[in-house]
C-alpha cells in the first residue's frame, strides 16, 4: 500500500476526528491489515490543534493523567438549577407558610433556620449533577487506561485498556459542547465504528488528546524496547 492510498483510505477519518495515533511499524497485536496498515502517514503535534482560549486542565503527573467529567458538561442542570432557586425565592416570599422555621438559641441570641419547601426541587437537580460528574474517572499511564464507572453508587465497574493497543482516538463535540468547552474523548482499538470507552464531558479536551497521545507513543517505546532486547536475547 502507497503513502497516498493510506492517506486516501484515512481521509475521511481524518476528517472526523481529532487525533488519530501513528499506525506506522509493525502490528504487535496482529490485527487485520485492513486495520492496522503498516503505511500510514503520521500524525504530527502541530496537526492536532488547541482552539484559541482552551487551555490544559486535565490533572497530571507527567507519568500519568486523570480524566473527569466537567461541571461545564452540564449546563442544562445549571441553568434550571438556577431557575428553580429564582422560582423558589418569588414562591416563599408569597407562601410563607410553606418555609420551615426552627429556632435554636445560641448564647444570647437566637438562630433561625429556615427551609423553603420550594428549593427541594433545585436541590435533586444539583444533586443530580453532582452524580453525573463524580460517578465516572478514568486514569491512563503508558500501560493502561483504567475507566471507573457508578464511583458512586453500588455498581462500581472497571474497564481496562491497554494504552499501547489503542489505535483511535477521537473527539466528539455538538454546538453545545464547543460553546462551554467541553467533549467526549473516545478510544479504540481498531476503527471508529467500533470505539470501545467514552469519556464524556472533559472539560478542552485537545489538550487532553495531546497527553494521551504522548503516552500511547511511550507505551509503544517501551514495547518495541522490550521486543528488540527479547529479539537479541534469542540471538
Amino acid at each position: 500500500m502507497s503513502q497516498s492510498a493510506a492517506h486516501d483510505i484515512y481521509s475521511e477519518l481524518d476528517a472526523e476526528t481529532d487525533f488519530l495515533p501513528e499506525l506506522v511499524g509493525d502490528n504487535p497485536y496482529n490485527l487485520p491489515a485492513k486495520i492496522y496498515p503498516k503505511e500510514v502517514r503520521q500524525i504530527t503535534d502541530a496537526e492536532v490543534v488547541t482552539p484559541k482560549g482552551e487551555q490544559d486542565s486535565t490533572e497530571s503527573d507527567g507519568s500519568s493523567i486523570v480524566i473527569c467529567p466537567s461541571w461545564r458538561s452540564i449546563p442544562g442542570h445549571m441553568i434550571a438549577f438556577t431557575a428553580l432557586c429564582y422560582m423558589a425565592v418569588k414562591l416563599s416570599a408569597a407562601f410563607p407558610m410553606f418555609v420551615l422555621q426552627q429556632k435554636f438559641p445560641v448564647g444570647g441570641y437566637t438562630l433561625i433556620l429556615s427551609l423553603p419547601v420550594f428549593i427541594l426541587p433545585a436541590a435533586v437537580i444539583l444533586a443530580h449533577g453532582f452524580f453525573r460528574i463524580y460517578d465516572q474517572y478514568a486514569v491512563m499511564d503508558n500501560e493502561h487506561l483504567t475507566l471507573h464507572t457508578g464511583v458512586l453508587s453500588f455498581n462500581h465497574e472497571v474497564s481496562v485498556m491497554e494504552t499501547a493497543s489503542m489505535l483511535v482516538v477521537l473527539i466528539k463535540r455538538s454546538p453545545i459542547d464547543a460553546l462551554f468547552g467541553v467533549g467526549t474523548v473516545c478510544v479504540g482499538r481498531f476503527s471508529r465504528k467500533a470505539m470501545e470507552m467514552e469519556l464524556p464531558g472533559v472539560s478542552n479536551p485537545y489538550p487532553t488528546v495531546r497527553k494521551i497521545k504522548s503516552l500511547i507513543r511511550a507505551a509503544r517505546n517501551v514495547a518495541a524496547d522490550k521486543a528488540a532486547r527479547k529479539s537479541a536475547m534469542s540471538k
